[in-house]
């Protein structure tokens, strides 16, 4: 059985809006509690060397020995400015002491 309703443009709108309202009342809690995480900016070896003031060589080997993370994406060797910077931080108040 098929039955049919009239409704005058203003009605169906109303409907539209009233829906849609909903619809974006049950989405709006979820994406309030979702933090936006700042994507990680990556240095490249020799930038890394440059801030660090040190050569290739003692990167490598700082590298090796835990001093700095480095992470390899793909074939490249890549590390986290904000690791770098922290590293520099503790490095200057460590010799402030």
């Amino acid at each position: 059985m098929i039955q049919s309703i009239t409704l005058t443009t203003n009605e169906l709108d109303v409907i539209i809006n009233r829906s849609i309202s909903s619809a974006l009342e049950h989405l709006k809690p979820s994406t309030e509690q979702k933090e936006v995480k700042p994507e990680t900016e990556y240095l490249t070896r020799k930038e890394t060397a440059k801030l660090l003031r040190i050569s290739l060589t003692t990167l490598n080997d700082w590298s090796k020995k835990g001093i700095v993370n480095a992470y390899r994406i793909g074939t490249r060797v890549r590390f986290k400015s904000n690791q770098i910077n922290d590293f520099l931080i503790s490095l200057n108040s460590a010799t402030n002491d």
